[in-house]
Parts: C-alpha cells; sequence; structure tokens
C-alpha cells in the first residue's frame, strides 16, 4: 500500500501512532495527518482479552471466548473475518 501526503505529496515516508483504535500515519516532511492504516494483524479491542491479536488465542477458554464474542459483539469486518478464519467456521 503506498501512503500519499496530500499537503506536501511525500510518498510513503511517514511515522505511525497508536490513537484510540487506530494506526494514524502523520508525514514525516511537513508533520500533516495523512490517513488511518489498518492493523496488519487484527485484534480484540474490548474486554477481558483487550489488545490481543486473533493469532494469539490458542486456549480452550481463549476459543470459547471468541466464539462468545462472535455470536454477542458487533465486531468489524477484518476482525470477524480473522476471528471466523481462526476458528476454522463458516459464517451464515
Amino acid at each position: 500500500m503506498t501512503v500519499i501526503c496530500n499537503k506536501c505529496g511525500t510518498i510513503d515516508d511517514f511515522r505511525t501512532e497508536k490513537k484510540s483504535n487506530n494506526l494514524v500515519a502523520y508525514c514525516n516532511g511537513c508533520g500533516f495527518y495523512i490517513k488511518n492504516l489498518p492493523y496488519s494483524e487484527p485484534a480484540l479491542y474490548f474486554g477481558k482479552y483487550n489488545g490481543t491479536k486473533i493469532k494469539d488465542f490458542t486456549t480452550p477458554e481463549m476459543m470459547n471466548y471468541l466464539h462468545w464474542a462472535l455470536n454477542n459483539c458487533k465486531l468489524t469486518g477484518n476482525v470477524r473475518k480473522a476471528i471466523v478464519e481462526h476458528l476454522g467456521i463458516k459464517e451464515v
């Protein structure tokens, strides 16, 4: 993915900062906000396992939590997709 600063036109020269649930890109050239970037690996953003990457859910208790979250929480697209893939189930 190419990241271009809309203010000075710099290409792929940026730093990132974690703000809330976002990974934010700022231009190294002018310091201007560029955009929110997707996290490289989806993680839960709430509850008991807040900040835990989906791939790190390995114990039976953690897997049960993923099943619960899938059925009871409103999850964003990439987090929901990562959980479904990690659990190896087909979603209807």
